[in-house]
């Protein structure tokens, strides 16, 4: 739960093109008698690292086939998104600058994994938000391939320590902006490291 923390929510950076063609694609998914409650997916989530990933059967799946090419920022929190669905949104999204997933339920290492490796125009993800006391994901893993973040907010982690930030700060020399909130076992010694 997330509540009590502030709006973390970018202003809409779509161009109206793709927020047209998004409401084109959710139009189409629901023609296709696709409606919210099929955003639960099915698949077996291990897929093989590499392996291409089909839409899912959802409105979410449908939206992100037809305009992920042109997404630079995507919000998640407090959706659900599981590893599978997040594998499929990282090879759509391959000019992904901005990624907030604040209390996203059903996202673990894997698919937290996939979706800040999954490209930026410009070299890869700038600016990350992660966070939720019940998240799934390990930071140590999922941040590994972070190096060119410009922000980074950590929110409501008390399980993260310092050895888990300490590598992706050290990969990250560029990072101008550094938020943590409720990490209550990160130290002043992350800073000395």
């Amino acid at each position: 739960d997330v509540s009590d923390m502030e709006d973390l929510r970018s202003p809409n950076s779509l161009s109206p093109a793709t927020r047209t063609g998004a409401a084109a694609a959710a139009a189409a998914a629901a023609t296709q008698g696709l409606n919210q409650s099929d955003c639960g997916d099915s698949l077996p989530d291990p897929v093989p690292a590499g392996a291409a990933v089909t839409a899912p059967h959802s409105i979410l799946g449908q939206v992100f086939r037809h305009t992920g090419s042109q997404i630079t920022s995507l919000t998640l929190d407090g959706t659900y998104v599981n590893d599978l669905t997040a594998r499929f949104m990282s090879q759509q999204c391959p000019v992904l600058d901005h990624l907030s997933v604040v209390g996203c339920k059903g996202l673990g290492t894997d698919g937290l994994r996939a979706l800040v490796s999954s490209g930026g125009h410009s070299g890869g993800l700038r600016s990350l938000y992660i966070g939720g006391s019940s998240s799934l994901w390990r930071e140590r893993e999922a941040l590994s391939a972070l190096t060119s973040l410009t922000e980074l907010r950590v929110f409501r982690r008390s399980s993260v320590t310092d050895a888990d930030l300490a590598p992706v700060l050290w990969a990250n020399q560029q990072l101008l902006k550094l938020t943590l909130v409720g990490c209550y076992r990160v130290t002043d010694q992350l800073f000395v490291l």
